[in-house]
């Protein structure tokens, strides 16, 4: 078969590396859905930061020549990946790239292996090696956007915010980043909704030797300088009084946000009512059990927005249905 194959139009040809592969394009319609998929197709580990992948989509630039755009976040790659038909992952890892790469530079797509992919392939669920994610990393994927736990794959991974996991829906992954960019937004002193995991080492050390301060000596501590030289001096001075109003010595841990994941599952886990049977915990409850469990949890007003954008807790309930617990 000629390598000449035309790719289906339900298929995007993703390129990594010396690493070909045709994804679905339903599993790249968000640039979070699609990082999330490209780092399961390709297995970029969680040791590599979100910041440090980056997309490019092959645009035609004039009538004799493409080159790989790279995108920013979500809203270039939502204004320009409706009819893309190449994606190009660069990893950085740190050391930064140029913004517009030639397509020269990349492995042309007639030499990757032959696909074979059946005449009449793009009205079938098996389109050769258009890459499904494997199994397990499928059941992975529903499980870190919709936070469900029980494996049955029922997210279509869009990022449309509507999951139905059998809990009346659940704020899905990237709904979760919307709330704290749209929180963040609101509140330009405040340098996080919770701590990144890198500055995490720096904060627990300062808050167990705040603890054995006196209360006069306390609040004069400077934040450590892993800490400040990342912050801006207003954003210094919000973390600072948080900080003087969190209770230390503490055995409870620091809540942080590792690419936003871990961050998440701790809010459905304290969302979902220990019930079982599908009800949701209001903003209040789920403040009451992160803070038993965290040091500087997130602000009150988090959770709030955070339930209102719970499509559960939006969708009106059957009549003699629970109600939610509180």
């Amino acid at each position: 078969m000629s390598s000449a194959t035309p790719v289906p139009e339900r298929a995007v040809h993703v390129t990594h590396g010396s690493t070909n592969k045709l994804i679905l394009r339903s599993y790249l319609k968000s640039y979070e859905t699609a990082l999330l998929t490209i780092r399961k197709v390709f297995k970029i580990g969680d040791d590599i930061a979100e910041k440090d992948i980056s997309l490019g989509i092959k645009c035609m630039v004039d009538h004799d020549s493409s080159q790989f755009l790279f995108v920013a976040g979500p809203p270039e790659w939502k204004a320009i990946s409706g009819d893309m038909k190449h994606v190009l992952v660069v990893v950085s890892e740190g050391k930064g790239h140029s913004q517009v790469k030639a397509e020269d530079h990349v492995k042309k797509e007639g030499d990757i292996a032959v696909i074979d992919i059946s005449d009449d392939s793009d009205n079938e669920m098996d389109m050769g090696n258009a890459a499904h994610p494997p199994r397990a990393a499928r059941v992975r994927f529903a499980m870190d956007m919709a936070g469900d736990g029980d494996g049955d794959g029922n997210n279509d991974g869009e990022g449309n915010g509507n999951n139905d996991d059998g809990e009346q829906g659940i704020v899905n992954l990237v709904l979760h980043r919307q709330v704290v960019r749209d929180w963040l937004r609101r509140h330009p002193d405040a340098p996080w909704v919770v701590p990144p995991a890198k500055l995490a080492p720096a904060l627990r050390a300062h808050l167990k030797r705040l603890g054995t301060l006196s209360m006069d000596d306390g609040p004069r501590m400077p934040l450590p300088t892993a800490v400040s030289q990342e912050l801006s001096v207003r954003k210094q001075n919000w973390l600072s009084k948080q900080i003087v109003h969190t209770d230390v010595p503490s055995r409870r841990d620091l809540l942080v946000d590792s690419e936003g994941v871990g961050f998440y599952r701790e809010l459905v886990r304290a969302h979902r009512a220990a019930t079982g049977n599908g009800t949701h915990n209001n903003a209040s409850t789920m403040r009451k059990k992160i803070g038993k469990k965290y040091m500087l949890s997130p602000k009150a007003d988090f959770y709030e927005s955070w339930v209102k954008a719970c499509p559960g807790c939006q969708r009106p309930r059957a009549a003699g249905a629970v109600p939610h617990a509180v």
